[in-house]
């Protein structure tokens, strides 16, 4: 489509030799609407972003578009975010993970607006194609681990006893798959996962984990979408504005 520039959020994006209409928040701060997944979100809209590492970008470009719009499948759709941590359970070998609500219950929360949306027509068929199409080829996972929170390398282990100090006892740094070591982010710092269990004043955890000194950027979104779209198993879309 001519006329239009994107702003990554991570590396992975913006290093993709395809995409020529790639530009940065540096040259254009202000953004008409960004478009982006999450890994979970509660029925405010509030949500939980990091999973994959980039949440400070994400927020940065979030924060400086006019319109911010979630689209996720039905598993990411929760009434209070944290309801998908998991939380141990007794089984005849010992502890195992156990969810703390039924994986499988698509079903929308009272108030939400199931049909129409601020879209014209063309859009909404996009939006509608692309739900369905990732609904269907992706492993629809909910979120486990809690809320991602970026440190600054030789402040981690201060920022983890906060963090547990503050109710999340099992909170951990994040540690790589591929190599030896934690996960680094783009910009250079390291990143905690902090479950909370259900997360009853998410506005207000945030400012508290933002107050914690090595702190970078907390993966809580509250406040800033307007709506979202989730992806059914059945190939239908769910609405949810405020």
């Amino acid at each position: 489509m001519r006329g239009i520039r994107s702003v990554p959020s991570c590396q992975l994006t913006e290093g993709d030799p395809t995409k020529t209409c790639w530009v940065t928040c540096t040259r254009y701060p202000n953004v008409d609407v960004t478009i982006d997944g999450a890994d979970e979100v509660d029925s405010q809209l509030n949500a939980i972003k990091g999973g994959g590492g980039a949440h400070l970008q994400e927020k940065v470009v979030a924060e400086a578009a006019k319109k911010f719009v979630i689209v996720a499948d039905y598993r990411k759709d929760s009434k209070l975010l944290g309801e998908q941590v998991m939380v141990p359970r007794l089984s005849q070998s010992g502890l195992v993970p156990h969810p703390s609500t039924p994986q499988d219950d698509p079903r929308p929360s009272e108030g939400d607006n199931l049909a129409g949306s601020e879209f014209d027509t063309n859009e909404w068929l996009l939006f509608s194609y692309s739900i369905r199409v990732s609904c269907r080829s992706s492993q629809k996972q909910q979120w486990t681990k809690g809320v991602p929170i970026e440190a600054v390398p030789f402040a981690w282990k201060a920022v983890l006893k906060k963090l547990q100090d503050l109710g999340s006892k099992n909170a951990n740094l994040r540690m790589a798959v591929a190599k030896a070591g934690p996960v680094v982010t783009d910009n250079g710092n390291f990143l905690i996962d902090a479950p909370f269990g259900n997360i009853h004043e998410p506005a207000q955890l945030l400012k508290d984990l933002k107050l914690i000194t090595g702190v970078v950027e907390v993966g809580l979104f509250c406040n800033m979408a307007e709506v979202a779209y989730f992806g059914c198993e059945d190939g239908s879309v769910r609405i949810r504005t405020k």
